[in-house]
């Protein structure tokens, strides 16, 4: 039985990597074979524990023989994402980058492609935009898509101009680097995929969220980290475990005699749409589940949402050493990060990929998952965001199984080299500091959440942005009445899209 890898494991190798190899760029440029072992200088995710302790290399289930002789692979992308999958050297002394160049050049070696990406698209809506116009003029030279899945790019599947990759048979979403809950919550029937995601996207892993710590400010304030860490472990990490640890934590820094935006509090937020639905999602709430027939439905109009809306708003209305800002804007949102570099705030709202702004922070830090509702909840939720990139197969492609041979090369190497280069640069200094991170970490990455609902958000009727404008908007929440009015047009709304996705399947899918 395949248990999962544990990324303690994986920094734990490269601490080791970095003492015997004196640089942090640990590079690798051929895969190990099943008879090899963790003993070699390779990144540590390639390996996985067995039952027997054991650890080996995570192969894929390509064949070895696979030779294109050079024929192109044609790769339409967002064009801010194009350096995800392309870069032009490996000498910019930067371990993302170089890990990014390493995979391309052993994808394209290994099948005997060519890769040509095509960067399309300023932001979300002109990059969906871009590839359903090529889609319908049929350009001929579109073989793999990236693209984030909200705001159109989810909508290409309802129209049916994406295949099947359920039907194909190199394509393994039993494998760790494809995000099951991700595939089998994007179309309304499990035997249907257009879109998938996973670490074959470095945003998957980078935009993967939770609350950046300041321990040094915690144990100032509170008391051992690891009395924290044993409580997040032991799944007791609950909201009001969080607000019982914020209390006390204010701080009058300028002796003003006003609690104002220039002292020390235990959190400091705004109302800002992604971290409140990360700390809804948190607390256990499902926008959508599956019927009996598992059919998505609407799934939140319960005592447990309520329940849990009513916490997120005692939190940053009513809880003490929170410091809530009314403003539902990114640039005030972004003040966090010189509140938390200041040592102003004991947590905020972080991406894996924000640690890195904080370096050069005296303090040691870390990051943990968000609270649970309470332990009833049995396991942490981690919202997973709206941009990431997905991957798709347009129904143009002039070879399906070229394109689903490549997406599973290039997510299996992602997984077994990418994400550790990752980790390495996000939390240099943080592991280093706090061997607790990595399994913070563990718990964060393998708890990535999203269902149906969130994914067809903008196509139902803005699901995503509902609990931020209509609910969270006073101390007590108003989730019932807010519900209310919007529950018909959700339903209707969520029936149009099933119905589209039903009349639209493609008749066309990767051969076998």
């Amino acid at each position: 039985m395949k248990k999962r890898i544990s990324i303690t494991l994986v920094l734990l190798m490269l601490l080791s990597l970095l003492v015997s190899c004196g640089d942090g760029n640990v590079k690798t440029t051929e895969p190990l074979t099943n008879e090899q072992t963790a003993t070699e200088t390779v990144p540590a995710s390639t390996v996985e524990e067995t039952d027997s302790g054991e650890r080996k290399f995570i192969k894929d289930g390509l064949s070895d023989d696979i030779d294109y002789e050079g024929a192109p692979i044609n790769i339409w992308i967002r064009q801010s994402f194009a350096t995800d999958i392309m870069v032009e050297n490996n000498e910019t002394e930067d371990i993302i980058n170089d890990a990014i160049y390493d995979r391309q050049h052993r994808v394209q070696e290994r099948l005997g492609l060519e890769m040509k990406v095509n960067g399309v698209g300023t932001n979300k809506p002109t990059t969906y935009q871009a590839i359903e116009t090529a889609i319908k003029a049929n350009t001929g030279d579109m073989d793999v898509i990236c693209m984030n899945y909200f705001q159109g790019g989810i909508n290409l599947g309802v129209q049916g101009y994406l295949l099947n990759l359920q039907e194909s048979e190199y394509l393994d979403f039993s494998k760790p680097w494809w995000s099951d809950n991700f595939i089998s919550n994007s179309t309304p029937d499990s035997d249907i995929t257009y879109f998938a995601a996973g670490h074959i996207s470095q945003n998957y892993v980078t935009f993967s969220n939770g609350l950046a710590l300041n321990t040094t400010a915690y144990e100032r304030k509170i008391g051992d980290r690891q009395e924290l860490y044993d409580l997040i472990i032991d799944r007791k990490w609950t909201m009001e475990e969080y607000k019982k640890m914020l209390k006390g934590t204010y701080e009058d820094l300028n002796g003003d005699g006003t609690q104002d935006a220039n002292d020390f509090y235990g959190q400091y937020a705004t109302k800002y749409a992604l971290a409140l639905n990360a700390f809804t999602i948190g607390a256990g709430v499902k926008y959508t589940t599956r019927d009996g027939s598992g059919k998505p439905v609407l799934s939140l109009n319960n005592s447990k949402t309520a329940a849990a809306c009513e916490a997120v708003s005692d939190l940053f209305y009513n809880a003490e050493g929170v410091y809530f800002i009314e403003d539902t804007s990114h640039t005030v949102f972004t003040t966090r990060f010189d509140k938390f570099r200041e040592g102003k705030a004991m947590t905020i709202y972080a991406y894996i990929s924000d640690m890195v702004n904080f370096r050069d922070l005296e303090d040691d830090y870390t990051l943990i998952p968000f609270p649970m509702l309470d332990e009833d909840q049995g396991e942490y939720m981690t919202y997973l965001s709206p941009d990431i990139t997905a991957w798709a197969i347009p129904t143009i492609t002039s070879d399906a199984d070229k394109a689903a041979i490549f997406m599973e090369a290039m997510a299996s190497d992602a997984y077994n080299y990418v994400t550790p280069q990752i980790y390495e640069q996000a939390f240099q200094a943080a592991y280093a500091r706090d061997p607790m991170t990595a399994r913070m970490l563990d718990i964060i990455v393998d708890t990535a959440y999203i269902d149906f609902g969130l994914i067809h958000s903008d196509l139902i009727g803005n699901l995503y942005n509902f609990l931020t404008s209509d609910v969270y908007n006073t101390a007590t929440g108003t989730f019932a009445s807010a519900y209310d009015k919007n529950s018909k047009s959700w339903e209707s709304g969520l029936e149009e899209i099933i119905d589209s996705y039903l009349s639209n399947w493609s008749a066309v899918s990767p051969a076998k």
